[in-house]
Formats: C-alpha cells, structure tokens, sequence
C-alpha cells in the first residue's frame, strides 16, 4: 500500500482538533498532537487523542490563515490567553489563547509534489508531501512515511465544542 493510500484510509484528517504540532524533540521526524470524535475507516472507532509522525522529515512550513484584518484585530497579548481574553469582555479578535485548532478543509495528499521531488532526488528516498489546513494555519510537509498512535481515549477540547455534531453524528449512526 503506498502512503497516499495509507493516508486516505484516514479519511482527510477532517474536523479533528490540533493540539500541537512541530517537530520531535530530536529534529528528524515531524509531530502533530490531535482530537478525534469520529472518522472513516481507520476512524471507525476514533474518539481519542493521538499522535501523527511524518518520519525523515526534511521540510515542513507553517504559514497563517488568519487574514491581514484578523491577525490586526488580535495583535494585543490579550488573545493569546483565553482566561485574559473572557476578562477582558472577550473582545472581537481571533483568540490564539484556544490553543488549538480545527482540521478543515483537513490533510490533503500533494499529487507530483516539486518539493517531494527535490527531496527524492537529494535522498535518494521516495518522499511525500501533504498539506494540512485549519482555520489557524496551513502546515505542509515533506516526509518519508508516517504513524499513527492513539495516546488516550479523552477528548478534552472538542467535546466542549463539538457537542452538538458528536450527537448528531450518533444519531445518523445508530
């Protein structure tokens, strides 16, 4: 099966909540901390918090996809700390003090990637390059192969605000 497939029984990686990423304290590998409440295939029985390495990781970069007006709307620290933003009478502005993330439109795999290519030539390894979006940031990364492990089954922070779908989406499967 190759990584593309693999990735795709995952199905996109859509509407999961980040809760960290960047790479692994030893530099090679690339880490991305997530929620889950359901999924597809390999997300059957999803509910939990996991753990995705991309392994070899030469490149990875993270651009914003807060607008101009966002990012200056929210320049004042008072964002950056969801306890300071309430008390502060929760002012218009993106609140960075979430502290993470929603996966949408999600991970999608980069067909005929030109940084893969690179890579592959400079390697001598087949490498991947995915791209991972959120209402935050767009993550891409160039990779090797990559993991999946289940950490635990809590969701701390989506179900405080998933609630309402993670009902719906028993009701439809049941």
């Amino acid at each position: 099966m190759t990584v593309k497939e693999k990735l795709a029984q995952y199905g996109g990686f859509l509407d999961v909540g980040i809760l960290q990423h960047g790479f692994a304290p030893h530099m090679r590998d690339y880490d991305v901390v997530f929620e889950a409440l359901w999924g597809k295939e390999k997300w059957a029985d999803a509910k939990g918090t996991y753990h995705l390495r991309f392994t070899h990781c030469p490149e990875a970069a993270t651009t914003t996809a807060v607008s101009d007006f966002g990012w200056k709307q929210a320049w004042a620290d008072v964002f950056t700390d969801h306890a300071q933003w309430v008390a502060a009478g929760e002012p218009e502005g993106f609140v960075w003090g979430a502290c993470w993330s929603t996966a949408y439109p999600g991970l999608s795999y980069i067909d005929e990637s030109p940084r893969a290519r690179h890579w592959s030539k400079r390697l001598g390894k087949p490498m991947h390059e995915v791209s991972i979006e959120t209402e935050a940031f767009q993550l891409r990364v160039v990779f090797y192969d990559f993991k999946v492990t289940k950490f635990s089954d809590e969701v701390r922070v989506l179900h405080k605000v998933m609630f309402p779908l993670e009902s719906q989406h028993d009701e439809e499967a049941g």
